[in-house]
């Protein structure tokens, strides 16, 4: 929802199951071709009904406009649930991309490492293995071990080379000329926090990144944890242990809590 009104008349809408967006300046619904302000009826009130990859679906204004609304959502839906019809996200996954004892012997490096604890910021600058908890919208369930170093990451990167990056040119028509340092994830326990998707080159600093690679390394020991893709639908995804899956960083995902046992996961960034 979003409203030009003062931020003191707003306190009515504070128990609403979804944000509302103050825009004082008008400028998300000047992008809409709305003018609250403008015209004999100043107070007339107008709805945005968006997609959920932000399309608009319609602008509706005058009387009646709750059940206009209701009607073209009902549409929407009925239109997504045919056969074949749903909209889906472009994501790429490529099986076998590591073996299972592959996948193994990364968990073991994560469970038996020493590797110092540093701050989220400061993995940019490391040049040995180090590990840091990823706060994202302040979740405290993932931990990462940074592979900066050593045979296995060499040997890794190798395969992701062989295995993987001819499939990211068959199927996205691109040359992956470089990645960033490879990380083990680990998930586990309550996600707290605040539940919200995110996008991995929204950052100046990781502006560069064009795909990224999510690679489960024991898929069966774990309930949860599923990928989702919210602009694209509510379809969740879990490939199988050492089955790479990969899309753009542009896309809004999140990884969704671990509901009994640990995730490991192999992250990487191409570019």
């Amino acid at each position: 929802m979003c409203t030009a009104k003062p931020e003191g008349e707003l306190d009515h809408l504070s128990h609403l199951p979804f944000p509302v967006l103050l825009d004082v300046g008008e400028a998300t619904l000047g992008a809409y071709g709305i003018r609250p302000n403008a015209g004999p009826n100043v107070n007339a009130v107008v709805t945005v009904l968006l997609r959920p990859n932000g399309h608009v679906l319609a602008i509706l204004s005058g009387d009646s406009q709750a059940p206009a609304v209701l009607a073209r959502i009902d549409r929407c839906r009925d239109a997504s649930a045919g056969p074949g019809t749903s909209p889906h996200p472009p994501v790429l996954i490529v099986p076998d991309v590591l073996s299972r004892t592959d996948c193994r012997n990364l968990i073991s490096i994560y469970q038996s490492s020493d590797a110092p604890r540093v701050h989220f910021t400061a993995i940019r600058d490391a040049r040995t293995d180090v590990k840091t908890q990823v706060p994202d919208y302040g979740r405290r369930d993932r931990s990462d071990h940074m592979l900066n170093t050593g045979g296995p990451r060499l040997s890794s990167a190798r395969m992701l080379k062989r295995r993987l990056l001819p499939e990211i040119k068959k199927a996205f028509q691109y040359d992956v000329t470089e990645f960033e340092g490879l990380r083990i994830a680990c998930y586990e326990g309550e996600r707290q926090g605040r539940a919200h998707g995110h996008r991995d080159n929204s950052q100046p600093e990781a502006a560069h990144r064009r795909f990224a690679m999510s690679l489960n390394l024991n898929t069966a020991e774990f309930s949860g944890g599923e990928l989702r893709f919210p602009e694209y639908g509510s379809q969740l995804y879990k490939p199988d242990t050492g089955a790479a899956m990969v899309f753009s960083c542009s896309i809004l995902h999140e990884a969704l809590e671990v509901t009994q046992g640990r995730r490991f996961v192999l992250l990487a960034f191409f570019s």
